[in-house]
């Protein structure tokens, strides 16, 4: 009995080892297969790690507010004009004696309007940007790369209402939005903003303290452009269409309905946008109207103004990457727009910034740690651009601009009166500077004069956003180019690593399940049968070894015919 016990609890212990064993050959299997696909998905042609490269290392025209650059020094080099190139009779330029003499430091927004609708800068000129001229700007071997055209914006078309609005209908023509390097205006169909006051509108209510969001530059959707000129209410002319997220009327993102997808919050820290990004792919996700998965998303980021204002501190990198990362796992075709700080200044005095004196935090220190802190800003930008160039996918990309910076003749009337938030005079500034920034890419010159000038129509060279894949190398295709040899434009237009939908990655993830549980069963099954063999030995060998010993005990026993009994019997009755 006690021997069987044995037996039993032996091989109940092999049988543990045995079942331990499966489990984890099957986890190291799925783990393999899991890293085996994972290296065959983000393995991507020298095509696509040379465009990553070319991407990086831009110094931003911030720098040059930050490092106290001659702007007219770099004014000349931005805008300046080919060779034998005079120009057009009817541009205006700037008469300073004409100048008001606004110096109220409070800010006012009852102050009139600057621009002057009949005096519009002609904007041809901006064909003359040269990229082998702005060396100086961003270094020999960091300027842009690729673009043999030897220019990178050229404008032919400008508007400043809806009358005046003639921009191209790039859709009809080209191919666009397939990746992040073709997005034209016309492709937005949702737009969202996060991060602080100065998205969610606060105090654009006369006398008020509250958000009026549907005024907001970044989503404010509440009139055209002949009202409040916002991000939104232009791509509006453009499409034609309703527009999904965009914000209307007066309230916080939770007295608003749950479609408006304006989720900034006044005095936001970069800390709190991890919070903010989580709840903009909740609501997504409650959209039916739209195929969400398939419509290019703008997201508009604005933060820092309050936390520099407020703190003196630079950005929570740490944050501010977790925030891209949630963005990026939950929004498959998305342009990321990442605003810093805003910096108001003067054409005159570009590195001085007008909010440090209105600031509690700030209005005491120095240059030199105004730089630092701008510095600070400039380089978390700069981490989470190279954690989203690590995507590398063809549907995903930012646009950082560490220092917001709005440049006015008359800085102060930005202000809402005693106040850090720009009045709506700033928001239409900053939608005007934003706009154009996002269809001359960073040619736009900072120092542009916002009253005269004008909002331009996408780029005739490059007629889409103007994002780092396409800063310097910019490809067009027509519609009717494509139709006649679609597999020659295949390659670049689509390019990089693309969002897996939802059922991919469940069919990925049950075919490596039933690879693995395959492998790992045929070598259970191969290793049972060969501990099987030997256990069979084993108790082969046993026997043979108990029956040798059972005759050695036989042949030790005295035999005369008789059986044991009998002989003891005998032995006894010898000695009675």
């Amino acid at each position: 009995m006690k021997l069987y016990v044995k037996e039993w609890c032996k091989r109940s212990i092999d049988g543990v080892k045995l079942i331990n064993h499966y489990l984890l050959l099957f986890f190291l299997s799925i783990l393999l297969l899991v890293d085996f696909s994972n290296a065959i998905s983000t393995s991507s042609p020298s095509s696509i790690i040379d465009g990553n490269e070319e991407h990086k290392g831009f110094i931003h025209l911030d720098k040059l507010i930050i490092d106290d650059k001659d702007p007219d020094k770099y004014k000349s080099l931005i805008l300046g004009k080919e060779e034998n190139e005079t120009l057009e009779p009817n541009i205006v330029v700037e008469d300073k004696n004409s100048e008001d003499d606004y110096t109220s430091k409070e800010g006012d927004s009852d102050v009139s309007e600057e621009i002057d609708k009949n005096a519009l800068f002609d904007h041809g000129y901006l064909k003359a940007v040269n990229i082998d001229k702005l060396e100086e700007q961003w270094g020999t071997n960091e300027r842009p790369k690729g673009n043999h055209d030897g220019f990178v914006a050229t404008i032919s078309e400008v508007f400043n209402d809806r009358k005046s609005f003639a921009c191209p209908k790039v859709k009809e023509r080209f191919i666009t939005g397939t990746s992040v390097e073709n997005i034209s205006p016309e492709d937005i169909g949702i737009i969202a903003s996060l991060g602080d006051n100065l998205a969610t509108g606060y105090g654009l209510w006369p006398g008020s303290s509250i958000d009026f969001r549907g005024a907001s530059f970044s989503s404010g959707g509440d009139t055209s452009i002949d009202g409040l000129v916002t991000i939104p209410s232009i791509i509006h002319e453009f499409s034609n269409k309703d527009i999904i997220g965009v914000s209307h009327g007066l309230g916080s993102k939770d007295q608003l309905p749950k479609s408006q997808l304006n989720l900034a919050q006044v005095n936001t820290n970069s800390g709190d946008l991890p919070k903010q990004a989580h709840e903009l792919i909740s609501r997504l996700k409650l959209i039916k109207d739209v195929d969400t998965y398939n419509t290019w998303t703008m997201v508009i980021i604005t933060i820092g103004t309050d936390e520099v204002c407020n703190f003196c501190r630079g950005p929570d990198a740490d944050a501010l990457i977790e925030a891209i990362d949630i963005l990026n796992r939950g929004i498959h075709k998305a342009l990321i727009i990442m605003l810093g700080p805003v910096h108001v200044t003067s054409r005159t005095s570009l590195r001085k910034n007008l909010l440090k004196d209105r600031c509690n935090c700030s209005k005491d220190k120095n240059d030199e740690f105004m730089k630092k802190l701008s510095n600070a800003w400039i380089e978390g930008f700069q981490e989470v651009e190279d954690r989203v160039h690590a995507y590398r996918r063809s549907t995903f990309t930012l646009l950082q601009l560490p220092i917001f910076t709005i440049t006015s003749r008359y800085p102060f009337s930005l202000f809402i009166k005693n106040s850090t938030n720009l009045n709506r005079r700033g928001h239409n500034y900053a939608a005007k500077w934003l706009w154009n920034r996002l269809v001359t890419g960073p040619s736009y010159n900072i120092t542009q004069v916002l009253s005269q000038d004008s909002y331009y129509c996408p780029d005739s060279y490059c007629p889409f956003f103007r994002v780092p894949e396409n800063f310097g190398k910019c490809v067009a295709v027509r519609k009717e180019d494509y139709e006649k040899n679609p597999e020659l434009f295949e390659k670049s237009l689509h390019k990089g690593k693309s969002k897996k939908k939802k059922s991919e990655i469940y069919k990925r993830t049950g075919m490596i399940i039933l690879v693995a549980a395959t492998v790992v069963t045929t070598l259970s099954i191969i290793f049972y049968n060969k501990h099987k063999q030997i256990n069979n030995r084993n108790m082969a060998k046993k026997g043979d070894s108990s029956r040798r010993a059972d005759e050695d005990d036989e042949s030790r026993t005295p035999n005369n015919g008789e059986s044991p009994n009998d002989y003891l019997l005998s032995k006894n009755q010898e000695k009675v």
